[in-house]
């Protein structure tokens, strides 16, 4: 369950909700029907897989073809009574400030600070608008690191890639 909602950016419930029948394991995604923006945007929400989601969902979905496929440790389906209770675990025994959502907001940073356009993270994510990621989710500002070697990147010509030679003409050949 956190594995997914790391590697996806799935919010808890829509994790909690996949099923054996929302797999499409050609595409390698999910397809929920019911979830948050499902009234405003009259769509399904996709939700793209990494390879090892997909591995994972593959397994989960043979031992639970009916039902939640991401089970607890006792068999049953995750709720949210269930993750309140996992995360407050790991806050205890850790002393780190962590929740379901800290997983998508962890997501999503991760995205943005890896290059992923603002416009494709909403999407993954499953946002209407890239606004919420913009207003929300950016956060660059507080990555001094990462904004340092933005800077150097920016301002170092030889960042910039090389141009392509012209074409050679003079020998007859076409481009």
């Amino acid at each position: 369950f956190v594995v997914a909602l790391i590697e996806t950016g799935c919010r808890p419930s829509e994790v909690a909700s996949v099923t054996a029948a929302n797999f499409d394991p050609g595409q390698g995604t999910w397809r929920l029907t019911a979830h948050k923006t499902a009234r405003s945007t009259g769509r399904d929400r996709i939700v793209y897989l990494s390879p090892r989601i997909v591995e994972m969902t593959l397994r989960l979905a043979a031992e639970h073809p009916t039902g939640a496929i991401f089970r607890t440790e006792v068999g049953t389906p995750w709720g949210r009574d269930t993750w309140v209770t996992l995360f407050r675990r790991i806050q205890e025994r850790t002393g780190l400030k962590v929740s379901a959502v800290t997983m998508r907001h962890w997501f999503i940073t991760q995205a943005l600070a890896r290059g992923v356009s603002t416009a494709v993270v909403a999407e993954l994510a499953g946002h209407t608008t890239a606004r919420q990621i913009e207003a929300t989710y950016g956060h660059l500002d507080q990555r001094t690191e990462l904004l340092r070697a933005a800077i150097r990147t920016a301002t170092d010509p030889a960042s910039v890639p090389a141009a392509d030679p012209p074409p050679d003409t003079a020998s007859g050949t076409p481009p």
